[in-house]
């Protein structure tokens, strides 16, 4: 498992795509938390100043780790990769196994490389307009660190994606669409439902406060945990049964 491990982290960082969307991931996050921030006006209380610190950029830059977690799997069948690649590591679950926790350890990395840019460049703009905070608190503290936590599941949410349906277009078509706007669209009808769907239940991890919330952030993150693990394990089961052609 140790050599597979090795095996799919070489892939992962010789390809210039990983890169690519790890510095767009860093930069959108550093761009839309210092618009936000510079956007303060004088006598915005304390709690919307954080608010603005930490919840915009999750919500495009979560796009980013979702593409680089189907990519990682679904470019196998792209590139006509998977076969050598199940070659060397004929147990398919393995293979799988080895592409999650590389991906998945990834996106947290990246998580926390992203949330720390974004939180320093919100915090020195605030700094700036004579609007400043401290992220020093219990609730702010656990928001960060769910902000992190929460990438790290969407790197491995974009793995169960692109293991269900193989082509990267179609599974980015889908699942983009589904994290900006489907979740919405449900919410609007039935708005009881949508707080316990896959991206709602994640975004409970970075809110800043637990009050007025419609879940606690350890249920939500229970439930986003739940829908990740469902979608790898129905893509799992068709792994083992598919043609790899």
């Amino acid at each position: 498992m140790n050599k597979l491990i090795r095996s799919e982290w070489i892939k992962l960082r010789s390809l210039r795509t990983t890169w690519i969307l790890a510095i767009l991931a860093i930069l959108t996050a550093m761009a839309i938390t210092g618009a936000a921030t510079g956007s303060v006006k004088a006598g915005t209380s304390a709690f919307e100043r954080v608010d603005l610190l930490l919840t915009p950029a999750p919500l495009l830059v979560r796009l980013y780790i979702l593409v680089l977690g189907i990519m990682g799997f679904a470019n196998e069948y792209r590139y006509g990769t998977i076969m050598p690649s199940l070659a060397a590591a004929p147990i398919r679950g393995e293979l799988l196994g080895a592409k999650l926790i590389v991906l998945g350890g990834f996106g947290l990395v990246l998580g926390a490389v992203v949330t720390l840019a974004s939180t320093v460049t919100g915090l020195t703009v605030l700094s700036i307009i004579g609007q400043p905070v401290s992220v020093f608190d219990g609730e702010i503290l656990r928001a960060i660190a769910g902000t992190v936590a929460f990438y790290g599941i969407c790197a491995v949410l974009g793995v169960g994606a692109g293991v269900l349906v193989r082509q990267p277009t179609v599974a980015i078509g889908v699942l983009m669409p589904w994290a900006l706007f489907g979740e919405k669209a449900v919410g609007s009808f039935l708005p009881n439902l949508a707080s316990y769907l896959p991206f709602t239940a994640g975004a409970q991890l970075y809110a800043v406060t637990t009050k007025g919330q419609p879940l606690d952030p350890g249920v939500g993150a229970a439930l986003f945990l739940t829908w990740t693990a469902l979608l790898i394990l129905v893509g799992m089961l068709l792994f083992q049964r598919r043609d790899v052609t």
